[in-house]
């Protein structure tokens, strides 16, 4: 918001003599800054992308995360993307290769890729690639865009796919794992912004049955 005021004294139309009274105008303008918007869901488990309601998983399923960032303006500072994967359910370090080559198709396990409805590729200039980082102390992956300004200004998409397999380090049956991503630009003042999504663990029910089956006796 942008205001102005413009003010001053009330003169005698005869005399010119100021009267002792004051006028006053005021004006102002308005810009809305929009802000990105992130979202974070399954895509696919196992490698479809028909999901199970509710979401559900199992100790070796490969399951594929989905991260979108829509930008209204393609232009930021310091942008990165933080993901932060839930223990023991996946372990962070499985995650070693981003690639930046437009496919259709669905990221094996421990590779990242851009997905279907990416459109942060094709700038002009050229975006340089980011740069993945994963972090075994918070079992989370970070994502580096470094700063960029686009002249046309154009709306645009980061979409993201990338695929881990659920360990079989054991756990409580049937919890909650939520899993929450983050973004963060800017330098003197920071934008930030959160998503959680959440998938339910199925852990082998064991059931231990003790009893007679024989006395041993002959005759």
């Amino acid at each position: 918001t942008n205001t102005v005021t413009i003010r001053g004294a009330v003169l005698n139309t005869g005399t010119f003599a100021p009267t002792g009274s004051t006028a006053s105008d005021a004006s102002s303008a308005n810009i809305t800054i929009v802000e990105p918007n992130l979202q974070k869901s399954v895509y696919a488990i196992n490698g479809s992308t028909s999901l199970p309601s509710p979401l559900v998983m199992r100790p070796g399923d490969q399951v594929t995360y989905r991260v979108t960032y829509q930008l209204p303006s393609t232009d930021f500072s310091n942008l990165v993307l933080t993901d932060y994967l839930p223990l023991p359910a996946f372990n962070v370090s499985q995650l070693v290769t981003f690639t930046s080559a437009a496919t259709q198709t669905i990221p094996p396990a421990g590779v990242m890729q851009y997905g279907p409805s990416n459109t942060i590729t094709g700038t002009s200039p050229a975006l340089p690639a980011p740069t993945l980082s994963v972090s075994s102390t918070s079992n989370s992956w970070a994502l580096a865009f470094g700063t960029y300004n686009e002249v046309s200004n154009s709306t645009r998409a980061i979409d993201l796919l990338f695929t881990v397999t659920a360990t079989n380090q054991p756990f409580a049956d049937r919890l909650m794992f939520s899993n929450l991503v983050n973004s963060m630009q800017g330098t003197h003042a920071s934008i930030e912004a959160n998503s959680i999504t959440q998938i339910r663990l199925l852990e082998p029910a064991l059931n231990i049955r003790k009893g007679v089956v024989g006395n041993g006796l002959v005759g």
